[in-house]
């Protein structure tokens, strides 16, 4: 991910020849001779493991489709385009990082618009996005060196999926957690506009007034990537949880997690399967003897205690 631009530097600090069009305001190779952003480049685990292990524990339900499912393996290859490209500054990665993102959005504006309108053609809708996609990267390889192409278009696909966003939110309620979601990636926002606007100040403070072990939380471009890779989860969630409602609102309860950064699914058992089922169990001879010499086992514990309270004759 890409907010900050300045001269990219002809010194090789690190093991990575710098060849990238953008930089940022994290000092190059200051923690690692590998790794040119270390923090830029850690903070985007929160755009893998959670995906990754959420995706896992939602292989098991069938019932949840791999359109849906596949958008947290989706998120996943953002982030480990974006650890490759800050961990190298290389031009080719920085190609893939921003890349992905459009492909990302492109997906969740796919799975958004589907809900919204459950009979539209879904091979003119993919086809579309594929033509979509293309266009961009087209484009995107002749504008490369002026990332102001690649932020509007990544920011219109934004702000076109919170459109169809707010519309399923007004539909379904709180099934999905929309405000969340806009609320979380706008403070992500104010750190990237920091981050690029404010370089030098932040820079100045960060490295002057700052204590080493409170600096990592002055690296507003990795507070960017930690904000951004978790409301991108919520998202997920979100409509994962909001399609299941609509489809299978009868047969499974699906509820949010540690702040809707989690969904747990669970079958739910039909009140008369459920009744069958306790009939069995009362008719089953097994089960029956077991009450039975239960009871008898009460009965004569009773009768002791009655016999112990009992007052003696006089």
């Amino acid at each position: 991910m890409a907010p900050y631009s300045q001269p990219t530097l002809n010194v090789q600090r690190g093991l990575w020849p710098q060849t990238a069009t953008i930089d940022w305001c994290e000092s190059n190779y200051e923690l690692s001779y590998y790794i040119a952003e270390f923090w830029n480049t850690l903070s985007n685990l929160a755009f893998i493991l959670p995906q990754i292990v959420q995706y896992i524990a939602l292989s098991k339900h069938k019932n949840v489709e791999l359109a849906f499912r596949s958008a947290f393996l989706s998120l996943a290859l953002v982030g480990l385009g974006s650890v490759c490209f800050h961990m190298t500054l290389a031009r080719s990665m920085q190609m893939l990082d921003e890349t992905s993102m459009i492909l990302v959005s492109l997906h969740g504006f796919y799975l958004l618009y589907l809900m919204k309108e459950p009979t539209v053609n879904k091979t003119a809708l993919i086809a579309f996005l594929i033509c979509y996609g293309l266009a961009f990267l087209s484009l995107y390889i002749l504008l490369v060196d002026r990332p102001i192409f690649h932020h509007t278009i990544f920011g219109l696909l934004l702000y076109a999926s919170a459109a169809i966003g707010y519309q399923l939110k007004q539909r379904y309620g709180p099934h999905y957690k929309f405000w969340t979601v806009i609320i979380m990636q706008h403070i992500a926002f104010a750190f990237w506009l920091i981050d690029k606007h404010y370089c030098d100040v932040l820079t100045a403070f960060r490295d002057r007034s700052m204590p080493v072990f409170l600096r990592p939380a002055f690296q507003f471009h990795a507070i960017w990537h930690l904000l951004m890779g978790l409301s991108s989860h919520i998202f997920i969630c979100g409509i994962i949880r909001l399609r299941a409602w609509i489809k299978y609102k009868e047969e499974f309860v699906i509820t949010y997690r540690f702040l809707g950064l989690w969904i747990a699914i669970k079958k739910v058992v039909p009140a008369e399967e459920s009744k069958a089922v306790s009939n069995q169990l009362v008719k089953s001879p097994l089960i029956g003897n077991t009450n039975l010499k239960r009871r008898s086992v009460i009965d004569r514990s009773e009768t002791l205690d009655l016999n112990q309270n009992q007052v003696p004759p006089t």
